[in-house]
């Protein structure tokens, strides 16, 4: 590996740019003074460039670079309130314009993603917690909904013909899976991945036709500690079946008992489940 940014920036997601030649980031303090933002950075390494401030910068939502390489999508503050936007920052100008418009009440819009040929954004609306839906935005910013409000979306990519999304949610189930929704209307979504482990933040590499997501499990268990607070904690009860995330002291039922494990990265092809295969990162480069 090799070290692209010097030290002292708390550096969050980034975003390869088409060409593959630069890297977008956040960047959420800089050691010794200097406000945060998104900068760039050559893929060689270098001196980094801030392209623009954040007035919240804030590492829960990405940001992608359009297809053509002339703009990059993000969330940032909508002016006076606490809520997130979706805002598209010119590379070459360093303008930056409002998209969306949460309705008022919602936690806004996180995780813009550009369609294959840029003329469709996907995002995720924020209602609440772990109240979560997909929209898209067309061109000339007309809104419709695409995924309707779940207790919960953990990531959304475009398929690589860019006729559907891939999303990370449970649609009724008590794990999240990936699910392919298709852009046209009455067309019911198919799952992708099986049973037995949350699958999350998926990522498609557009030319291959592969997708890549977290495989994840969380082990909850039950301990118990003197009412004094002294001495170490005690398991008291052990679950021996995958855990819903969302309700850490339930346990779920699962086709077999697992232990803990930390995180796994797979990748699936994309018409059904199938067995996963372990590889790197799922994070893609343009290329």
């Amino acid at each position: 590996p090799v070290r692209l940014t010097r030290p002292g920036l708390d550096v969050g997601p980034l975003a390869w740019s088409p060409d593959g030649n630069t890297i977008a980031f956040k960047v959420a303090y800089r050691a010794g003074g200097g406000a945060g933002g998104i900068y760039a950075i050559p893929k060689q390494g270098g001196e980094e460039v801030k392209l623009t401030g954040l007035a919240n910068v804030n590492f829960s939502t990405s940001l992608d670079w359009s297809p053509d390489g002339s703009q990059i999508v993000f969330s940032d503050l909508v002016p006076g309130t606490e809520q997130l936007a979706i805002y598209a920052l010119d590379v070459n100008s360093r303008n930056k314009r409002r998209l969306t418009s949460p309705p008022r009440g919602d936690w806004g819009d996180w995780d813009p993603r550009f369609s294959p040929d840029g003329r469709t954004l996907a995002f995720k609306r924020v209602r609440g917690f772990w109240r979560d839906a997909v929209y898209l935005m067309a061109e000339g910013g007309r809104i419709r909904r695409l995924v309707e409000d779940s207790d919960v979306i953990w990531g959304h990519a475009w398929m690589p013909d860019g006729n559907g999304l891939i999303v990370s949610t449970p649609l009724g189930g008590s794990l999240l899976r990936l699910w392919r929704f298709p852009l046209s209307p009455g067309l019911e979504p198919v799952r992708i991945t099986g049973e037995g482990l949350d699958a999350i933040t998926p990522a498609s590499a557009h030319r291959s036709g592969r997708i890549a997501w977290v495989s994840r499990l969380e082990d909850t268990n039950i301990y118990r500690i003197p009412a004094t607070g002294t001495g170490a904690p005690v398991q008291a009860l052990s679950s021996r079946r995958v855990d819903a995330m969302r309700e850490p002291v339930t346990p779920r039922m699962a086709a077999l008992p697992l232990p803990a494990t930390a995180p796994e990265v797979g990748r699936s092809g994309l018409q059904g489940p199938t067995a996963p295969t372990r590889f790197a990162s799922p994070i893609w480069d343009a290329r």
